[in-house]
């Protein structure tokens, strides 16, 4: 399997690392924190956790129960580097789960499905719903094939071997059988007010476009990647989710 690296978020590569961190930390806060745990206590696992970014993160907001895992001796070692209570298992991903039956509540997969080919999509899916406890959730981010820039981030990376539409990435996963779905763009947030607000003119462009082609705006998601939280099934625990 391929090694896998988060994708920077553009204009990232001019920061110090110290604002690059800052900057990262600020986006999850802004687009994954409604959707993770409210246990501090919750057994987390980050798949393709590369240096650990998402990792130190949780360790910040609470989190205690961590686990990482990367193919890359170099990205399994800095992240050990950056949480160092947190379990490190340099290996292939879909060896990592397998066998594993109700042992997470949050298994996160950001800038990593895109790497599997189409025959190890499914049978990801399926093992990371096997590893979820009852009410568990999956949250991914993937390039997205139906942005108008989303080929850029599919061929700028060699080990890419595929790419999703938040539609389909939606019918993939209630095939698979997760009950309840929830699709996001990546969109500037709202502290960075500039981009915040010119993004949501520009978006009402492609809006408008896709209306006038197609009689609908679609998903509504036009950012180069896009995000998703699917919950297995568990009544107890799916009102935790807005």
């Amino acid at each position: 399997m391929k090694k896998y690296s988060t994708i920077k978020r553009p204009g990232q590569e001019y920061l110090s690392a110290e604002k690059r961190e800052k900057s990262t930390f600020e986006y999850f806060e802004a687009k994954l924190a409604k959707w993770l745990p409210a246990d501090r206590s919750s057994s987390m696992l980050d798949l393709g956790c590369g240096r650990g970014n998402f990792l130190k993160y949780l360790r910040l907001m609470g989190y205690a129960d961590l686990t990482g895992v990367d193919l890359s001796p170099q990205q399994a070692n800095q992240a050990r580097s950056a949480v160092q209570d947190a379990r490190i298992h340099e290996m292939d991903m879909l060896d990592f789960l397998a066998g594993k039956n109700n042992c997470y509540d949050c298994i996160s997969a950001l800038d990593v499905i895109e790497h599997l080919d189409k025959n190890r999509v499914l049978h990801f899916l399926e093992a990371v719903l096997s590893a979820l406890k009852p009410g568990g959730m999956l949250i991914i981010q993937t390039p997205n094939a139906a942005s108008p820039w989303g080929m850029s981030l599919r061929y700028g990376d060699f080990t890419h071997e595929c790419c999703f539409t938040p539609s389909n990435l939606r019918q993939l996963l209630a095939l698979t059988g997760f009950k309840k779905i929830f699709l996001q763009d990546t969109a500037p947030i709202p502290k960075r007010p500039v981009r915040y607000i010119s993004w949501k003119i520009f978006s009402l462009y492609f809006k408008f476009y896709n209306l006038v082609e197609m009689g609908t705006i679609g998903d509504g998601i036009y950012t180069r990647s896009f995000q998703c939280c699917a919950l297995k099934a568990s009544d107890s625990r799916r009102s935790q989710l807005p």
